[in-house]
């Protein structure tokens, strides 16, 4: 009779009061009809908080990339692009800024007797680091931001660029390689981007210790964003430097087996946007500060501009915004690219010229 009367009553009081509801609580702790409230309450509280931690980690969590490649020449080109990166970073904090290669030029790199001019220092010499880096991107590094570079074939020139490599307060390269790879957002396990940093000058002289780790990182990812950067192009306009078909064929099966959706290069000098597939975009960022070089584009080329500037990425758990400024900080191409049901989609693209030279 007690139990009818406890049941009599459960059943007209809300689940949160029943433990508070009567004198006989120890009566309702053990009544069958209370512990199946007091389980359902449980797995209720447990999954709004599992799906608040999810959604704030993945879902609510933004990463702000610049990219910029073939820039640390000592240029004016450069001294603009640094103005605006900087510029951007006070109105929109960056994360940090990705590289595309070539990071540190000759003195005589672009001299048309540079083959003579052998007493002046090459690329990727330290000497050169305070003039052709810290003069533009040290306030940036004081601020926070990061830096992780991708070697390019004029960081070479000096021993075999182990000067960018062990300096990785600059250039945040972590190991004697120069391939590595990073994580942003998400958790350790399930990062929100999962980024290969790739050694394409090592590549091209043959490298199957990298191509093993390539395959064997990428096997593994759980990230909804893959991408890799390297120096030379699989794809793109011919400018001074055609696509590298060889390393085209290296990599491109890997690529799209284990569905990387963005690359970005360097090499030429000039920002080009390029789909060479429907799952598959290519970003070529050599436009940081070296000399412009002209290009033709080709049919998989949607936006070709030939000025100095860098790339902006804003990336979240299913979509990128991304725009690419001049150096005068104007944004010339920009678009969303969205990630639904494990497809990749180009939502939307404005490329306000589709060729534009230097002015």
């Amino acid at each position: 009779m007690k139990f009818r009367k406890a049941d009599d009553a459960l059943k007209n009081t809300p689940i949160a009061m029943r433990s508070f509801c009567s004198p006989q609580k120890k009566m309702f702790l053990y009544h069958p009809r209370y512990r199946q409230g007091m389980i359902f309450d449980v797995f209720v509280f447990l999954f709004t908080l599992f799906f608040i931690a999810f959604y704030t980690t993945a879902a609510g969590h933004s990463v702000h990339f610049a990219i910029i490649g073939d820039y640390g020449c000592g240029c004016p080109g450069q001294m603009h692009v640094a103005a605006v990166l900087k510029r951007l970073h006070l109105k929109d904090p960056i994360d940090a800024i990705l590289t595309t290669g070539d990071n540190i030029y000759g003195q005589a790199s672009y001299s048309p007797l540079k083959h003579f001019m052998f007493w002046r220092k090459k690329g990727g010499d330290r000497a050169l680091f305070k003039e052709r880096f810290d003069r533009f991107f040290l306030p940036l590094i004081q601020n926070g931001v990061r830096f992780h570079a991708v070697l390019g074939n004029h960081d070479y020139r000096t021993r075999q660029a182990r000067d960018l490599i062990h300096d990785e307060r600059r250039f945040g390269i972590p190991n004697d390689r120069g391939y590595y790879r990073l994580v942003f957002g998400g958790t350790p396990d399930q990062p929100l981007v999962e980024i290969l940093m790739l050694n394409s000058v090592r590549l091209k002289r043959g490298d199957p210790d990298q191509i093993f780790w390539i395959k064997h990182v990428l096997q593994k990812s759980r990230a909804p964003w893959r991408m890799v950067f390297l120096h030379h192009p699989l794809y793109g306009p011919t400018g001074n430097h055609r696509p590298d078909a060889a390393l085209r064929r290296m990599l491109e099966r890997i690529f799209r087996k284990y569905s990387v959706q963005l690359l970005f290069s360097g090499h030429n000098h000039f920002y080009a946007r390029v789909h060479p597939s429907a799952k598959m975009i290519q970003f070529v960022v050599g436009n940081g500060g070296a000399p412009i070089h002209k290009a033709r584009p080709d049919a998989n080329t949607r936006c070709l501009i030939m000025r100095h500037g860098f790339l902006s990425l804003h990336v979240t758990l299913n979509q990128i915004l991304f725009r690419s400024y001049t150096a005068e900080g104007v944004a010339l191409d920009e678009g969303v690219l969205v990630r639904s049901s494990n497809r990749f989609v180009v939502e939307s693209q404005h490329c306000r010229v589709r060729y534009q030279t230097t002015q």
